[in-house]
This record gives structure tokens, C-alpha cells and sequence, in this order.
């Protein structure tokens, strides 16, 4: 663990991402529906951001800052992803992100999020 506290969210995702296969057909269903800028809430470690090519411009939201860093290292060259730290709950959530956007994806994150009514309404406000 080289002095780091363990965090469950950020090793179970770094567990799965050998699942590759799983992550491309979960993309291959959503992929039809995107359109040219898309934004993912509850990014995690970037295992969809990685796949999403071909976008304008893709928005990863998580309020993990580790797992912010290692989205990072994921999409590290692509001009076209930004990364936000941002609580999707929070009131002034819409005003924090660029838009506007043709796709707001939540990929295995809703379930995480206390307030999934509060998140999807401000994802919706954006």
C-alpha cells in the first residue's frame, strides 16, 4: 500500500478494469446515444473515459480526487477530456461544468450517490 490508506471505491475499480470486455460492451449500448460532447458523472478511474473517443469534447465528474488522478493517467494526451472534482449533489453543480452537452452518462455510479434525485436533476440543469 506504500503508505496510503486504503480506498475500497478506488481498488475495487482498479480490480475490474481487467474486466476489458465488459467495459467495451457496456460502451457499445450507450455508444448510439452520445452524441459529440459527453459528460460522465462518476467517472471513477476513467475505464469508460478511456474508451469515449471520437466525442468533441467528454467531461469526467467524480468527488474522488484519487480517482480523478488515476482517470488522469488513463486519458494523459487527450486534449478534448477535462477532469472535475465536483459533488454532483451539491446546489451549485450545474453553474461548475461546461456545457452544453448531448449525453449525461452516469455509469455504475447513481447507485453510489446518496441523493441520486438531487444528482439527476442538476446533471439535467447543466
Amino acid at each position: 500500500m506504500s503508505g496510503r490508506l486504503s480506498d475500497p471505491l478506488f481498488d475495487d475499480l482498479e480490480a475490474i478494469a481487467a474486466m476489458r470486455r465488459y467495459y467495451d460492451w457496456k460502451l457499445d449500448l450507450i455508444r448510439p446515444h452520445l452524441g459529440p460532447r459527453v459528460m460522465e458523472v462518476g467517472c471513477g478511474t476513467g475505464l469508460i473515459l478511456d474508451r469515449l473517443r471520437g466525442h468533441d469534447r467528454v467531461v469526467g465528474v467524480d468527488i474522488n480526487a484519487r480517482c480523478l488522478a488515476r482517470a488522469a493517467e488513463r486519458v494523459r494526451g487527450r486534449p478534448e477530456v477535462v477532469l472535475r472534482q465536483l459533488d454532483v449533489q451539491a446546489p451549485d453543480f450545474p453553474g461548475r461544468v461546461e456545457t452544453p452537452h448531448s449525453a449525461v452518462v452516469f455509469m455504475n455510479s447513481l447507485e453510489l450517490i446518496e441523493d441520486d434525485a438531487a444528482a439527476l436533476r442538476n446533471a439535467a440543469a447543466e
